[in-house]
């Protein structure tokens, strides 16, 4: 048939890789039909997700808000330019628009959806301006709130302090060639770069967000790792590379 074969190596933590392989369609043949499914654990029963009479689509995520009974399913459109957020009823499978994202060209798939705790808003990051910024979303795909503007790309998003009602991200703000570490207060709409020297600058956080590994590296120096607090002040030096 049109159904191919790809085949690639793994490792799996052992000592020796393994093999396997996956399926994929010749070009110009169909897709797989794919179907997005619940199963209650409970009562041992599953429910199938509403999401619509077109087969020709992908399901590149699916992740739970912070009600359980509240499932997100992303589904785009075979020629990837049309994304839609799916805000499922565990319960029923009925699903209802949650975010929408079209370009003329292609829309980048991401991790970045995070539901904050209050359960009536979320974080979203887009490219819909020209350049990969922040917004603030209500659960009724109203946008409240730009969270980065400017003429750069917020290049990692790495979460939101609630606690302090901070969020930390990477960004190429001073230059394409140099990624920065950036704190944004949302009481006081505030900005604050954590790093400095020119470079590279990557981090790890802590789960609370109190402290975070600095990776800092330049054309002209090696891998530098500090440990910082969420104000950006070195605590303790890991590894200079002197």
């Amino acid at each position: 048939g049109h159904v191919k074969e790809f085949s690639m190596t793994k490792y799996t933590g052992g000592m020796y890789p393994e093999e396997f392989t996956f399926k994929y369609p010749k070009v110009g043949e169909d897709n797989a039909i794919v179907t997005v499914h619940i199963y209650n654990l409970g009562d041992k029963k599953t429910t199938k997700v509403e999401t619509g009479t077109e087969t020709d689509i992908y399901f590149p995520r699916i992740k739970w808000t912070n009600d359980p009974n509240q499932l997100v399913v992303f589904r785009m459109n075979r020629h990837q330019n049309h994304l839609e957020l799916l805000l499922t009823d565990a319960k029923t499978g009925s699903t209802k628009l949650l975010l929408e994202e079209k370009s003329k060209y292609y829309v980048d798939i991401h991790d970045n959806l995070t539901f904050l705790k209050n359960g009536t808003q979320f974080i979203w990051t887009s490219e819909k301006s020209g350049f990969n910024h922040i917004y603030l979303h209500d659960m009724g795909d109203k946008e409240t709130r730009v969270l980065t503007k400017g003429d750069f790309d917020v290049t990692n998003f790495y979460g939101i302090d609630e606690e302090r009602n901070m969020i930390f991200y990477q960004a190429a703000a001073t230059s394409p060639m140099e990624r920065h570490l950036y704190c944004l207060d949302l009481k006081k709409d505030k900005t604050r770069q954590l790093t400095k020297g020119n470079g590279q600058h990557s981090a790890q956080f802590s789960k609370t967000f109190d402290y975070f590994v600095n990776n800092h590296s330049s054309a002209n120096e090696p891998y530098e790792f500090t440990v910082k607090d969420h104000k950006g002040k070195v605590l303790r030096t890991i590894e200079n590379n002197s």
